[in-house]
């Protein structure tokens, strides 16, 4: 009899058809046992026929609403699941090898003390566009949380642990201890959790499903004491952007603003006013992406370790992020003002 748990797959989808056929393909090449699957796809109303491809490889199609914010439609997926393990997927998240889920799945299995588990790096492949080239090379999707320190996975450029948190080496992962103020921005792109804790901790309340956030239920997990997580040596394939820079760019902003700009107040944040450490750093982002010197000093480096002409785009990138990031908070600015004279 297979011991392995049980697994709920939550895909958050949206006019993603094509890539949602490649995402569930590489699910279904997994050699996990499929029957110990379950594969739920929260749609925010696609009309392309994502619903349909995501149906065509026997997954659950759940109506989630909140169309233009995805981090909701995770809250729903979870309250949705109902196996002992939960593993978020995005929607443009490729699995690359077959073996990616009994990799992720067995630190929990060993281990009580890890809470969750998450891949180490992005896939780095020369067929890719620049831009997600790029991305998977720094291990982040947004050079200010590059030198906030807030990066989600190990940049190419590092051949050891740079990242927030006390790391072990225990062979096939690394076995990291987190504080709430040394925390990256976890929860999501190959995420794997024990489902009653994620519930228990980031959805008492059904109320709360419109504010949930996938790094605010990792900061519950750790401010909780359940602060052990297992980064496994491995990767995953991630195409985020098949578009131009400019679109690219507006997401971010759009994304910004919906998460950071809201009535209820995050728990976790990227960027932290109160905290002198994001401050000074974030200082330093600015400086460096004005005299360009250390960005182009990072891009150096990095393609010294790997060598891709995408390092290159790091120094256009981390302006271009400024001067969006810089528009969009006089925008709320002139907003609050406006408010409050109302």
């Amino acid at each position: 009899m297979d011991k392995r748990p049980t697994v709920s797959i939550v895909i958050v989808a949206l006019n993603c058809a094509e890539n949602i056929a490649v995402c569930l393909e590489h699910i279904r090449r997994q050699a996990y046992p499929q029957e110990l699957l379950e594969i739920l796809v929260v749609d925010g109303g696609s009309t392309d026929g994502t619903q349909d491809v995501a149906r065509s490889y026997g997954a659950k199609v759940i109506d989630g609403g909140y169309r233009n914010n995805s981090e909701p439609r995770r809250a729903i997926g979870l309250l949705n699941a109902k196996n002992e393990i939960i593993c978020y997927i995005e929607s443009d998240i490729f699995l690359p090898t077959e073996a990616w889920l009994d990799e992720m799945i067995s630190p929990l299995m060993e281990d009580q003390v890890i809470v969750a588990t998450q891949s180490l790096r992005y896939e780095h492949r020369r067929s890719d566009r620049i831009l997600n080239r790029y991305f998977a090379l720094m291990g982040v999707h947004d050079p200010i949380a590059y030198y906030l320190r807030k990066r989600d996975k190990l940049s190419w450029a590092d051949t050891r642990w740079t990242l927030f948190g006390e790391a072990k080496d225990v062979g096939p992962y690394y076995m990291t201890k987190f504080d709430t103020a040394h925390l990256p921005p976890l929860g999501c792109n190959g995420f794997v959790a024990r489902r009653r804790e994620l519930l228990d901790l980031t959805l008492p309340d059904v109320s709360k499903v419109p504010f949930y956030t996938h790094s605010d239920s990792v900061y519950d997990l750790v401010a909780s004491g359940r602060d052990t997580l297992g980064f496994v040596k491995n990767t995953v394939i991630h195409v985020p952007c098949n578009d131009s820079i400019w679109k690219y760019l507006g997401r971010r902003v759009f994304y910004t603003s919906t998460l950071h700009f809201r009535e209820e107040p995050r728990k976790y944040k990227v960027y932290d006013p109160k905290n002198i450490r994001d401050d000074l750093n974030l200082l330093k982002y600015v400086i460096y992406s004005l005299t360009v010197v250390k960005p182009m000093y990072d891009s150096t480096r990095g393609f010294i370790k790997r060598r891709d002409p995408a390092w290159f785009i790091h120094p256009v990138v981390c302006l271009l992020m400024m001067v969006s990031y810089s528009f969009l908070t006089v925008k709320q600015g002139f907003r609050a003002v406006f408010a409050r004279r109302a």
